[in-house]
């Protein structure tokens, strides 16, 4: 958390994402302008809880979630039309 605050304190205009291990102080890092906060603990059981209902997700979630090999998520402007 220190090194995100920091980060932002010498230039607020630059991407900022921490990671967490509880979501404690999300309200002080988004304050501060971070921009993006990970508390890894929540999303492991957001993927066992969706893992338990649809079998199969997990490997969805790690093809899409890896640059390894296969698809990715890709940022692409959409046109006004």
């Amino acid at each position: 958390m220190l090194a995100a605050l920091t980060i932002e304190k010498l230039n607020p205009a630059i991407y900022t994402c921490a990671q967490m291990l509880d979501r404690i102080n999300d309200i002080e890092l988004k304050a501060a302008g971070v921009d993006d906060v990970i508390v890894a603990d929540e999303i492991t059981s957001h993927i066992i809880a969706t893992s338990a209902r649809a079998q199969g997700s997990v490997e969805v979630l790690a093809e899409l979630l890896t640059v390894q090999v296969g698809n990715q998520i890709y940022k692409v402007p959409v046109p006004p039309s």
